[in-house]
């Protein structure tokens, strides 16, 4: 656990790193202006929002919408720290009674925060280990058990975990007006628990397909995306709406948006795996 969060960390160094330095610009507008004065007011205003929210940037790794994605990381290297800090006292049977009620205080200050029992906090409830420790341990438990759960009961809990996120976010909604965006609820840890019991009662599944191959690279294609979406594809693929009518850019807009930032990103990851120099930050 120790050299996963390791490498974990330096994934997440780098690209704190490269997301802080880089301008969310178009590429263009480097040649209408000052290299060194793009470069300047870019580090400038990142820095004033980092003094003036440290906690968030420590939650999330980045500024909202320009590398705030990387909270995904920083949460995983939190909730296995905690396991692991937990195997080395020899007490990570215990892991449980951390990672519960760090998921209902999500909860609470998430999805149910305007409700009566709600808390408010000035950060994302799902940044840090708040919800990343309970998955985790899940996981942890079923790595180191001999449970084999059967196909079927693996689609239960899929099919009952999504019922079981519309029904809650549908009551939600009724009573206290809340939006049905919601990232995480009750119903998230049975469907997330159906999605590990699938890849243990399915192992070959997809075996023979490329996404195995492809695989290898989700890491790298996460953590660049948003590099990919802001200075390469953002600008360019929103120039075409000009050649659309409304309603049919409705439905191109998002399916080109979606493939073309999975292709391209895929297509970044692939070229820095080559290079053992920066093979490290993306694999």
């Amino acid at each position: 656990m120790v050299r996963y969060t390791k490498r974990l960390a330096l994934i997440l160094f780098a690209w704190v790193l490269i997301y802080l330095f880089v301008p969310f610009v178009p590429i263009s507008i480097f040649f209408e202006n000052s290299i060194l004065s793009v470069l300047y007011w870019n580090f400038y205003d990142k820095m004033t929002w980092i003094f003036d929210h440290p906690i968030i940037f420590l939650l999330r790794g980045g500024l909202p919408a320009k590398g705030g994605h990387l909270w995904f990381v920083i949460s995983l290297i939190m909730a296995i720290s905690i396991l692991s800090l937990l195997a080395i006292w020899n007490q990570q049977n215990k892991i449980f009674l951390i990672a519960i009620p760090l998921y209902i205080f999500s909860l609470l200050a998430g999805a149910y925060a305007i409700t009566p029992v709600g808390i408010e906090v000035e950060f994302q409830s799902y940044e840090g280990p708040f919800v990343s420790t309970l998955f985790i341990a899940i996981g942890w438990w079923l790595a180191q058990s001999d449970y084999k759960p059967t196909p079927v009961l693996a689609w239960l809990a899929i099919i009952g975990g999504f019922l079981c996120i519309i029904v809650e976010a549908s009551i939600l909604n009724y009573l206290f007006n809340i939006s049905f965006n919601q990232p995480y609820l009750i119903g998230t840890v049975f469907f997330g628990t159906g999605v590990m019991f699938l890849a243990l009662a399915k192992p070959d599944l997809g075996q023979n397909t490329p996404f195995p191959y492809l695989g290898k690279f989700t890491l790298g294609i996460y953590v660049s995306h948003m590099l990919v979406l802001h200075v390469l594809l953002y600008k360019v693929i929103y120039k075409l709406k000009m050649y659309f009518s409304d309603s049919l850019w409705q439905l191109i807009y998002p399916v080109s948006l979606s493939v073309g930032l999975y292709l391209l990103s895929l297509l970044l990851t692939m070229l820095l795996a080559k290079s053992s120099y920066t093979r490290r930050i993306v694999i």
